[in-house]
């Protein structure tokens, strides 16, 4: 990650619940997760997560209505990638299931061979799930303390 933003200040379940707007079930186990935010105003907050995924994440964000989650194309890469994410998080490859927001802010790559998903997005705020249907909009800005 770029060092415009502060170091991670999050714990991975905080990370969890914030991206995906629930808390991890027990089948969820969290790997690897990041969120930064920047250091002063202006700035826009990122986070990477890598779980390996229960079936009822998955059909979440397989549902166009929770987050406006789209499928992309095989061998298309997501609107925006790459962008900065560490280490860690892979760039798709074929058989890898890819789930993007129109803009490409939030990201999912789902492996299917080991179960293994990874997801990110960035912004200037809080954005809560749909339930209308409608992917993401209005964008609701929120306190981004702990």
């Amino acid at each position: 990650m770029p060092d415009s933003v502060s170091a991670p200040a999050f714990s991975p379940e905080a990370v969890f619940s914030r991206a995906f707007w629930r808390r991890p079930d027990p089948d969820d186990h969290i790997l690897h997760a990041e969120r930064y935010e920047p250091p002063g105003p202006g700035g826009h907050w990122r986070w990477a997560i890598a779980v390996r995924a229960s079936a009822t994440l998955l059909a979440t964000l397989r549902n166009p209505a929770s987050f406006g989650l789209l499928p992309l194309p095989a061998g298309v890469p997501p609107p925006g990638y790459p962008v900065a994410l560490p280490d860690w998080f892979p760039a798709p490859r074929p058989g890898d299931e890819v789930l993007a927001t129109r803009g490409g802010h939030f990201t999912v790559v789902y492996r299917p061979h080991d179960g293994l998903l990874y997801a990110r997005d960035h912004g200037p705020g809080m954005t809560p799930p749909t339930s209308s249907g409608s992917p993401r909009s209005p964008t609701l800005h929120m306190d981004k303390s702990p």
